[in-house]
């Protein structure tokens, strides 16, 4: 009996452990995928690295919120916009759509909005930079699920229409 137990717990040692650096290992190549996103999206010149960073950041918040206590519907709204953008462009309506839903689900029905502060290309894109930069932050924390929400409003930004403002 003795054996048994002592089997059973080298067991579910060795099964913690790996299941533990499982989740070091994901959280490398979440931060890896987010880096690379923020570079293909950010900086590069070439609308088709633009549109694979853009796929790859959805991509990065659906990893981001797995296990991260998000209610079902807000997993599925993320993946179902994902699948929509791959099979077509990224300025999908309905796929936006979708992205949409799922911030509203993380915010108290609350819609997005750009932020007041932002007027041109170039304070959007720095915005973008700051929310990677937390969301880097974050994952490099272990706190991948506090991750989703900078990810998630800097896609909604990408595809969010500006509005002209009158001085």
């Amino acid at each position: 009996m003795k054996r048994q137990v002592l089997i059973l717990t080298v067991l579910s040692l060795l099964l913690i452990a790996f299941g533990q650096a499982g989740t070091l290992i994901g959280s490398d190549s979440l931060e890896e995928k987010i880096q690379k996103a923020s570079s293909l999206l950010l900086d590069s010149e070439k609308s088709e690295d633009k549109d694979q960073g853009f796929l790859l950041l959805v991509e990065s918040i659906d990893i981001a919120a797995a296990g991260g206590g998000f209610p079902a519907t807000f997993q599925n709204e993320i993946r179902e916009a994902l699948e929509m953008f791959r099979r077509g462009s990224i300025l999908d309506q309905q796929g936006g759509d979708k992205l949409r839903k799922a911030y509203a689900l993380l915010n108290s029905g609350k819609l997005f909005q750009m932020p007041a502060e932002i007027s041109s290309i170039q304070e959007a894109v720095e915005y973008g930079r700051k929310q990677i930069s937390l969301a880097l932050s974050q994952v490099k924390a272990g706190r991948t699920a506090d991750a989703v929400k900078p990810l998630l409003e800097t896609v909604l930004m990408v595809i969010t229409p500006m509005e002209a403002k009158g001085e």
